[in-house]
């Protein structure tokens, strides 16, 4: 394919090709996309505090895990090779509604509980 010629001229894109083309890089996204669906499976109403920080806290766990992936995938395989696979695709826009999602909610709770504001009013929001 196309993309083993880019990696050829480049050993950053040959080791990211190299990582997307293992299987146990393959084995180990697909072992985190089921395990995912299973912590997202234990959200209910009502859910206790607990259980809510911990679901919370591990989806941080597995948005940094398929960022990275689709980070390795970016520099393996090249922007236009990356997209022409519909489940990149996905896992892209995946990505980046979650970014969306994480961003939107660090903004809009900023100020609140468990922020820090700065000398001159701003606040700085903190993860834990």
């Amino acid at each position: 394919m196309k993309y083993e010629n880019r990696s050829k001229t480049n050993k950053f894109y040959m080791c990211g090709l190299k990582i997307c083309q293992s299987k146990s890089f393959d084995l180990t996204i697909n072992v985190c996309i089921v395990l995912n669906t299973v912590v997202l499976s234990l959200d209910k109403y009502p859910i206790e505090k607990a259980l809510e920080d911990a679901i919370y806290y591990i989806n941080f766990v597995f948005f940094g895990v398929f960022l990275i992936e689709m980070i390795i995938k970016h520099i393996g395989l090249g922007y236009k090779s990356y997209f022409k696979e519909t489940s990149n695709v996905f896992d892209f826009v995946i990505v980046v509604v979650s970014t969306a999602d994480i961003v939107l909610e660090f903004a809009l709770n900023a100020g609140k509980d468990g922020s820090v504001a700065g000398e001159n009013g701003t606040n700085y929001g903190s993860v834990i």
